[in-house]
């Protein structure tokens, strides 16, 4: 116990140093880009004894030790130990990552089948991040050297697959929220299968309610389409 306590308290250092430097990298970036608007990388150094060394941190030897299966109670009803994350796109890894980090269990909602289902679905080819590479980096995990200055769509994609695998990152896939109500003391979060053979779907073998005391949103700002009512709208072909 003694052991685990030391480890908890030198990983929350780090972790606290080091996102507040992420933070600030961060609102620069976006404040550089627009003004009107409200991390620093390890170091190489740094990363390989983070890597190598299991008493400061191991992303992949605490995903291991990290809860992030459903546990499903009576009637169909989970009461979780730790935060609900609703969306797997960069915010909800960023967040699972972290709460992996400081071995708090989670459940990683998706409605989607893949990661950073907007990047995947709603955006064209050519495209490339429009700030540059280290103002956009996730926590704990640099852009690799290689990559450009504005990295394009397909590398931006294969940035987040591989930040998903090297935290142990295990979303739950087609699971879409349809509410989330305060109680006072939880929230009580209900959920649909979305897959097309939900039947037959391992998914609909699992709860459909979780009660958790931290619901995390991370579905982005552009998650739902915003439609004007426009007078003639629904006749306009374009």
């Amino acid at each position: 116990v003694g052991e685990r306590v030391e480890l908890g308290v030198v990983v929350l250092i780090i972790s606290v140093d080091r996102e507040m430097d992420h933070h600030f990298t961060e609102i620069e970036g976006k404040m550089a880009h627009e003004p009107l608007a409200h991390s620093s990388t390890f170091s190489d150094e740094t990363k390989d004894k983070m890597e190598h060394d299991s008493l400061v941190y191991s992303p992949r030897s605490i995903a291991r030790a990290t809860t992030t299966g459903i546990p499903v109670g009576d009637q169909g009803v989970a009461v979780l130990r730790g935060p609900l994350i609703v969306g797997a796109g960069p915010a909800g890894l960023a967040c699972a990552a972290l709460l992996t980090m400081l071995y708090i269990p989670y459940v990683l909602l998706e409605r989607d089948v893949c990661v950073a289902s907007m990047w995947h679905r709603r955006t064209y080819r050519r495209l490339c991040l429009h700030l540059p590479k280290r103002y956009c980096q996730l926590p704990l995990m640099p852009f690799p050297h290689s990559y450009p200055t504005y990295p394009v769509r397909q590398q931006f994609l294969a940035y987040l697959d591989e930040y998903k695998r090297n935290h142990g990152i295990r979303p739950f896939f087609n699971m879409e929220v349809v509410s989330a109500k305060y109680d006072g003391e939880y929230w009580c979060v209900r959920t649909k299968d979305t897959s097309n053979n939900a039947e037959e779907s391992m998914m609909s073998l699992c709860t459909r309610e979780y009660r958790t005391r931290w619901l995390i949103v991370a579905t982005g700002e552009n998650a739902e389409p915003v439609v004007p009512e426009i007078k003639g709208i629904r006749n306009f072909k374009g």
